[in-house]
């Protein structure tokens, strides 16, 4: 089956269905249309183990349950409903925004003292 299949197994179903529980735990919401894929290694040191791939409703492919998160968290009100992302992406993306704006005026300050 190819990774980019559209429809998933059962196992696949299974493992969304954990992410978006994990997901919502965090205050997150995955919109429908995310998918994952999960393939079998095929050689190296690690041949026979699995990777799973999860799948945004763009196309965007990611590698785990943190780079979901940040996905989300990264997205504006604007590309949520394109994306899938929902929940507390809003107040995430607004705290780093501040950290940000905080980290800048502080080493705007510290070139000051020099």
């Amino acid at each position: 089956r190819a990774a980019n299949s559209p429809t998933m197994n059962a196992y696949e179903t299974k493992v969304l269905q954990k992410l978006r529980n994990d997901l919502e735990r965090e205050g997150f919401h995955l919109a429908p249309g995310w998918r994952v894929a999960i393939e079998t290694r095929k050689s190296g040191a690690t041949k026979g183990g699995t990777d799973k791939y999860y799948f945004s409703p763009d196309g965007r492919k990611l590698r785990s349950k943190t780079e979901v998160m940040r996905f989300l968290s990264s997205t504006t009100s604007d590309e949520k409903s394109k994306r899938g992302g929902r929940g507390r992406a809003t107040k995430v993306a607004k705290m780093i925004e501040k950290e940000n704006i905080a980290e800048e005026h502080n080493t705007k300050k510290e070139k000051k003292k020099k």
